[in-house]
């Protein structure tokens, strides 16, 4: 941010500084300093994601965790704090939801055509003042919060979890990826991939990762080892769909969505031109 390095977590100090949570890096001392008061560091709080966004004032550092305050601003920032160079601020009313898991996670910026948004994941709940959809992915524009749909789509499913979101161009333009654990009946809470098409996540079927509830997907990052571009995902989970994966993997090109109507290839709920246009970009772009 602003050209230096900052870095956020669980510790009550980086260097000789006293820097709880989140520290900024200064190359001329080769130490660390603290950030504007921080937030508190008592047990099990941390900041999970650190994000630069312009809002459409200039740009400013987005933080994310399950933190209750960022800069001695008390319990107002509720999980998600904005910082302007200067001093922490609560970014449209922060988190309402209370519980476990009701706190962001993760962060990416995105554009869906309207302009870029910060997208916030994590547990599923209402943020935002005045918002009352549940999501587990919710699109900052610089002035409120916007509930992406998806995650409740299942009747079964009763809660659901994104630990980590990013994005992905699988030859056909690029879009988020994330990736939620689903709760309910019978969803047996492994976490899977969903891809974000047409204002909402579908999920990828199959993408089943890891064979327990504690599998999970931590980091997904896009690079081209000089074979072409692939999707890296990491985390502590041990297969995929079934076949091993030992807490690394790669995503080659398309990541096909489950349609019960396959006419509608781009998911929009109805039949129109546009489906034929996107089948074509698909099959040029050598997707099966």
């Amino acid at each position: 941010y602003k050209g230096e390095l900052y870095a956020g977590g669980n510790f009550p100090g980086m260097g000789t500084a006293s820097a709880p949570a989140i520290a900024r890096y200064d190359p001329v001392s080769n130490d660390w300093s603290a950030v504007a008061g921080s937030a508190p560091t008592t047990a099990g709080t941390n900041v999970f994601d650190l994000q630069v966004y312009n809002d459409g004032t200039g740009e400013k550092l987005y933080a994310c965790g399950n933190f209750a305050q960022m800069g001695g601003m008390g319990s107002t920032t509720k999980h998600i704090a904005v910082f302007d160079g200067t001093s922490w601020a609560a970014v449209g009313g922060g988190y309402l939801s209370s519980g476990p898991s009701a706190y962001p996670r993760d962060f990416v910026v995105f554009d869906d055509g309207s302009g870029p948004a910060l997208y916030a994941a994590g547990g599923l709940g209402l943020i935002g003042a005045g918002n009352t959809t549940f999501s587990a992915v919710n699109r900052w524009n610089g002035k409120s919060w916007q509930p992406m749909a998806g995650f409740l789509d299942n009747p079964s499913v009763t809660s659901a979890t994104v630990n980590s979101i990013g994005l992905y161009n699988d030859g056909t333009g690029t879009t988020m990826l994330a990736q939620v654990r689903f709760f309910g009946s019978s969803i047996g809470g492994l976490p899977r991939i969903a891809r974000f098409e047409n204002g909402r996540f579908n999920e990828i079927t199959p993408s089943v990762i890891g064979d327990t509830s504690t599998s999970a997907i931590f980091e997904m990052f896009q690079y081209d080892d000089g074979s072409g571009s692939k999707l890296y995902i990491g985390g502590n989970f041990t297969s995929i769909n079934g076949a091993a994966a030992n807490r690394i993997a790669t995503i080659t090109g398309c990541t096909p969505v489950g349609n019960p109507c396959p006419a509608d290839f781009d998911h929009s709920g109805g039949l129109a031109v546009a489906d034929i246009f996107a089948f074509l970009n698909a099959w040029f772009a050598g997707c099966p």
